[in-house]
């Protein structure tokens, strides 16, 4: 490691052969410059992505590979297990991302005191469906946190690289990667800002996210919501079981025929919900609580005075 290095920067790739040879040497440039650290991650790329890489020689550059394609939050897990430094940011390798400003979003973790800072994209450099497909992930996840988050899944992210290598566990391996780790920061109560970046338009190669990503994305937060917030879920759910049994059974119970079979089944099964919601929530919350804050883990293992 470089003397004194206290930031990594983290780049996952796959296929991005046509990109790297004009992105990557100035991103070295500005590591070199700045004593940074660079981790480029080839995710079993099927082009020579690979052999493009080893090409390039930097005292800041290490170059992590998957023997096959794991997926774009592997690749970023790789990375942050990798880095040694205080401090990592992850951004694309596309080259859209703009280097000036990591400072601005390092900046904004001093001063705010923040664990987590989200480069926000304020919509650029997205088509429509990709732009329709965030504020869809947003709405539904803001439908059970109070987030105070505009873009979820940005791909520039400035962590604490101790607190982010302990939250891995919690995240999946899957472009859901960028969208899960912030709820997982948000659930423990860490503290996350955002701080507004410039995004360019990919000049070349071919982006790997399609309408697929984003369904997939939509489960991986609903997989995520359950598991942190099971109450909520199957609260609601059983509140519309109970709705529609009772709409079902009242007319039939003022007219004096009674009860119906159907009715009765939905105000079952709602109860059934609900208990099985409760169940899962106790379940949760004991598997969370093992969780412990990196700084309490090592003021633990000092000594006492």
């Amino acid at each position: 490691m470089k003397a004194n290095a206290e930031l990594t920067i983290i780049i996952p790739c796959y296929n991005e052969a046509e990109n790297l040879p004009h992105v990557l040497p100035g991103i070295i440039r500005f590591c070199e410059d700045m004593n940074f650290r660079l981790i480029v991650v080839d995710d079993g790329s099927k082009d020579n992505t690979y052999s493009l890489l080893t090409a390039l020689r930097s005292d800041c550059l290490e170059i992590c590979r998957h023997s096959r394609n794991r997926g774009y939050g592997a690749a970023i897990k790789t990375g942050i297990r990798n880095c040694q430094t205080s401090y990592c940011v992850t951004i694309d390798a596309d080259g859209q991302h703009d280097l000036g400003d990591i400072q601005a979003l390092r900046e904004a973790m001093a001063k705010e005191h923040a664990d987590l800072v989200i480069g926000n994209r304020q919509g650029m450099g997205s088509s429509v469906v990709r732009n329709v497909g965030k504020r869809l992930i947003l709405w539904f996840t803001r439908i059970f946190l109070k987030l105070p988050v505009r873009d979820l899944n940005s791909g520039m992210k400035l962590y604490k690289t101790n607190i982010v290598q302990s939250l891995l566990p919690f995240t999946p391996n899957s472009m859901a990667f960028s969208d899960v780790v912030t709820l997982v920061h948000f659930q423990l109560r860490y503290k996350i800002v955002e701080r507004n970046i410039t995004v360019s338009p990919r000049s070349r190669g071919r982006s790997t996210i399609n309408w697929r990503t984003a369904v997939q994305t939509l489960s991986e937060i609903a997989f995520l919501v359950v598991n942190f917030f099971p109450f909520k879920v199957f609260s609601l759910l059983a509140f519309l079981f109970f709705l529609a049994g009772a709409a079902w059974g009242i007319p039939f119970v003022l007219s004096g025929k009674g009860v119906t079979v159907g009715s009765a089944l939905l105000l079952l099964t709602s109860l059934v919900i609900f208990l099985q919601g409760i169940m899962i929530e106790l379940l949760v919350r004991m598997r969370y609580q093992t969780y412990v804050h990196p700084n309490d883990a090592a003021e633990d293992d000092g000594e006492s005075i």
